[in-house]
């Protein structure tokens, strides 16, 4: 994509009566790199386009020299291209060129701390490019969301810090007696406050974010956990959801859709690779068929449909059906099927819309060996069949 930051350096330096040389000097660079800028040879550093553009009074937008519908539409044609591209060379390569023409971008900035925790000779530049989005205005996201990402930017730093850097972190990071969390501080003032409308708001997403911790994965012992150790910690995860919603079916997985769906369909997926991987293969079978209907369900719900976390103590949260649609940029080229679009409600408040998805990839994708031995086995195939049909990119 052509920039047009050099027509406008050489305009706004003009327009100032000023020659290549004072310019160089007021930002530090030589008189060379300032006349590679205005001839097209070169782009400023990434680092000084905010200076430049604080230096002559301009967004970075017009240094850029694009307006907003054209940043807009160029901005759209490079995500189309970046989705478009399945090797993480090539990706690492388009989000950087993004990064270098929309350098304010915070999706962009996000995306490319994302990436870059791919490669772990770049960390410095991962680090720094979290840091980047840390500091940068929320400009179009909402509080809540960009505090959302900057957490995921920093737990994946924490994923990638060499051991040396590893104190840095948290320093710099981590609270040592509290949680600092939104929620938390609202919590604790209206417990004191006696506020007690906001107090049980507060006191079920805690209470929820506790459950969800609980399911992803903290009953077993380890990571890499035996099959059999897995099997038991999905089963009892499964129990344990099974007893917040009064559930005594004859099927470990309470096939009736409810804004639990999808902790169970995935536990059921991880039960069912854990059987297979212990040679207990009618049971695997039968979790994995049983999940698999619970997905059928899921998709099967009229709009209009509410679900509920089915348990008093968490009473605000509900999920209403509305008509589908996929955006087809968010869907167009994922791997996900998406099954339901629905209206996330709290305490009767709108809070946004979302597409409910499953991934087929525990089917069909490194990470779910322990599916192996039953991958061939026809009933294994049909599920995958089955979930596939429910595929509803089609109707876009």
């Amino acid at each position: 994509m052509k920039l047009y930051i050099g027509d406008t350096i050489r305009r706004l330096r003009t327009a100032k009566d000023m020659t290549q040389e004072q310019l160089a000097d007021a930002l530090g660079v030589s008189f060379q790199s300032v006349s590679r800028w205005e001839n097209g040879t070169n782009y400023p550093d990434i680092e000084l386009i905010p200076e430049i553009a604080l230096y002559f009074g301009i967004s970075s937008d017009d240094l850029l020299g694009m307006s907003g519908a054209v940043k807009e539409e160029k901005l759209r044609e490079a995500w189309k291209t970046f989705y478009n591209s399945a090797d993480k060379n090539e990706r690492l390569a388009l989000i950087r060129e993004m990064h270098r023409n929309f350098p304010e971008d915070t999706e962009v900035l996000s995306v490319l701390a994302n990436v870059l925790s791919d490669f772990p000779e770049l960390y410095e530049e991962q680090k720094a490019v979290t840091e980047q989005f840390i500091s940068a205005a929320p400009a179009n996201q909402g509080f809540t969301e960009k505090r959302n990402e900057e957490n995921d930017l920093i737990y994946m730093l924490f994923e990638c810090a060499p051991d040396d850097d590893l104190q840095n972190l948290l320093d710099k990071y981590s609270s040592e007696n509290y949680d600092m969390t939104r929620t938390a501080l609202l919590n604790f003032r209206y417990f004191r406050r006696n506020e007690w409308e906001g107090y049980e708001r507060t006191r079920q997403i805690k209470l929820k974010e506790m459950l969800v911790d609980i399911f992803n994965e903290r009953l077993r012992k380890k990571y890499h956990a035996s099959a059999a150790d897995s099997a038991w910690a999905q089963r009892k995860s499964l129990e344990i959801l099974n007893i917040l919603t009064d559930y005594s079916g004859d099927s470990l997985i309470n096939p009736v859709p409810d804004l639990w769906f999808k902790h169970k369909w995935y536990i059921g997926l991880r039960l069912s690779c854990a059987l297979a991987s212990s040679d207990r293969t009618e049971e695997a079978i039968s979790v994995l068929e049983d999940t698999v209907t619970l997905i059928e369900k899921f998709a099967a719900l009229p709009a209009g449909s509410v679900l509920t976390y089915e348990c008093p103590s968490l009473d605000i949260f509900s999920y209403e059906v509305i008509p589908f649609y996929v955006n087809d940029e968010e869907y167009r080229n994922a791997k996900d099927v998406p099954l339901q679009r629905v209206k996330f409600l709290h305490g009767g408040d709108f809070m946004g819309e979302l597409t409910v998805s499953v991934s087929t990839h525990p089917f069909e994708r490194a990470g779910w060996e322990w599916f192996d031995p039953i991958r061939d086995d026809p009933r294994f195939l049909s599920c995958l069949e089955r979930v596939k049909k429910l595929d509803r990119t089609d109707t876009i």
